[in-house]
C-alpha cells in the first residue's frame, strides 16, 4: 500500500492499528510516510491540529502499553528459563544450591 499521500490522522491510525497487532515491523515504514505528511499538514486548520494530537496522546498511551506488554513477556520468559534450569535453593549457611533432579513434579504424580 502506498502510504506516501494518507492524511497525518489517517497515519497515526494505521500507527494505532500496528502496535494493537503487535506488528511493530510495520512502523519503520510508517515514519517516513509521517514525515511527508508533516510537510502536507502545514496550515491545517485548528480543529484539525486538535484531532492529530489526541490521536497522537492515543498512540503514546498505546505505545507505554505495548512496552509494558513486552516487558512482562520478558519477565514471563525468564521465569520459564529459570524454573527450566532446576530449583535453587540455599543452605544453612547460605551458599546456593541448585537442584538438578530430573524426577520433577510431573514424574511424582
Amino acid at each position: 500500500m502506498d502510504r506516501s499521500e494518507l492524511s497525518l490522522t489517517a497515519l497515526l491510525d494505521e500507527i494505532n492499528a500496528s502496535l494493537r497487532r503487535g506488528d511493530f515491523s510495520d512502523l519503520a515504514s510508517l515514519t517516513a510516510a509521517m514525515q511527508a505528511a508533516e510537510v502536507r499538514a502545514q496550515g491545517t486548520d485548528p480543529e484539525e491540529l486538535r484531532q492529530i494530537r489526541r490521536l497522537a496522546e492515543r498512540n503514546a498511551r498505546t505505545m507505554i502499553a505495548a512496552r509494558r506488554g513486552i516487558q512482562a513477556a520478558r519477565r514471563r520468559i525468564d521465569e520459564v528459563m529459570s524454573a527450566a534450569r532446576g530449583l535453587v535453593t540455599y543452605d544453612r549457611q547460605g551458599h546456593r544450591v541448585e537442584e538438578r533432579n530430573s524426577t520433577g513434579l510431573a514424574q511424582r504424580f
